[in-house]
């Protein structure tokens, strides 16, 4: 029988969000890399800054996409998730076209 642990994968409310945490925190760390550099993708320990940070995106990406498959929601909230996720995404777009930071 697999071990429960409040908000692990196999958590019955918030099933993966424990990886998101993790995954979360690792892409901090590259990006603060990247913050130390001035954006340069050579960091000191020979670690390609850029490659680092296109694998945390992946791995964020997919414990955010398990979280939202698993996590029981009723239809009107699953509603309310995409059409934030549209807005927000518009917002963004909006922002880089005018050119706002």
């Amino acid at each position: 029988m697999a071990h429960q642990t409040p908000f692990s994968f196999n958590d019955k409310d918030f099933p993966g969000l424990a990886k998101v945490a993790e995954e979360s925190g690792e892409f901090m760390q590259v990006f603060g890399k990247l913050l130390m550099t001035g954006g340069h993708t050579a960091y000191f320990d020979g670690t390609d800054l850029r490659e680092a940070l296109l694998a945390e995106i992946a791995d964020m990406e997919a414990a955010l996409t398990f979280v939202r498959a698993q996590m029981p929601m009723l239809d009107s909230e699953r509603k309310t998730l995409n059409d934030r996720v549209k807005r927000k995404l518009h917002n963004f777009y909006a922002y880089r076209q005018e050119g706002l930071t």
